[in-house]
């Protein structure tokens, strides 16, 4: 669970995108966020309402137009190691192997040869990949494609990781395995995780938290907090808790969209 101390401050944060020959369109409207460290926050909203547009903010790769973004107490303004991010399409160099991906970045920053070694094996073992170094990512499937991406995106050891809908394309059964498999990963190394989706039961599953956005403008309308116990496998999914949860959450949805 987090540990109470704020990791994340989003105050008061409202962002307008300006269009050409088009008016202004405010994709944000006055949103203010505490997230704690080794948290997993999920942001829950329809399709336009800024959930990405604040991953961005956080992840330092758009800028608020009133309002301010701090990570430990300082100001976001750009992109940094102690922050990764997970999108939708894995986004993999089709020319690299799965060790040559998920290397890449640390070996563009310097970091010794034997130090991101050392720190692929151990990834590419948590996210079950050992014996796939050497593949290349046309030979992978859809999920073991995400996995190099995650995978990528530890390997520097960031304090905060930002998810946008990364299970969104994949089939079922391979969006659970790869549910319970980001859970397994965070009991192992507690990142702080702020999750964008738009399926209730993978928010519910996942979070310990849920802010629920309203349509655009974005606000968050509705907070949830999840105290279903950890660790946590896919039979919680059948509990009378996990239920209760859901259904309530499903109402909070129905009711905004009306």
């Amino acid at each position: 669970m987090a540990n109470g101390t704020v990791k994340i401050r989003i105050e008061k944060v409202s962002k307008i995108f300006a269009a050409q020959r088009q008016a202004p369109v405010t994709a944000l409207d006055v949103v203010t966020i505490d997230i704690h460290a080794e948290e997993i926050l999920c942001l829950l909203g329809p399709s336009g309402c800024g959930k990405s547009t604040l991953l961005n903010m956080i992840g330092g790769f758009e800028s608020p137009s009133t309002g301010a973004v701090s990570i430990n107490g300082r100001a976001v303004d750009r992109p940094a190691p102690d922050r990764a991010m997970v999108f939708q399409t894995p986004a993999l160099f089709p020319w690299l192997t799965v060790d040559q991906n998920i290397t890449l970045g640390a070996k563009c920053r310097g970091v010794p040869r034997e130090v991101y070694d050392r720190g692929a094996t151990e990834f590419i073992r948590a996210v079950g990949l050992s014996g796939f170094e050497h593949y290349y990512p046309y030979q992978l499937s859809g999920g073991m494609r995400q996995r190099v991406s995650i995978a990528r995106a530890l390997l520097g050891h960031p304090e905060v990781l930002l998810l946008d809908e990364p299970f969104g394309a994949l089939d079922a059964q391979t969006r659970l395995s790869m549910q319970e498999l980001l859970l397994r990963i965070w009991d192992q190394f507690r990142p702080t995780i702020v999750f964008v989706t738009h399926d209730v039961e993978e928010a519910v599953f996942l979070a310990s938290r849920v802010l629920l956005m309203s349509a655009r403008p974005g606000r968050i309308r509705e907070e949830i907090v999840v105290a279903l116990p950890r660790p946590r496998t896919f039979e919680v999914l059948t509990s009378d808790e996990f239920v209760a949860i859901k259904k309530h959450l499903l109402s909070l949805v129905h009711d905004l969209s009306h």
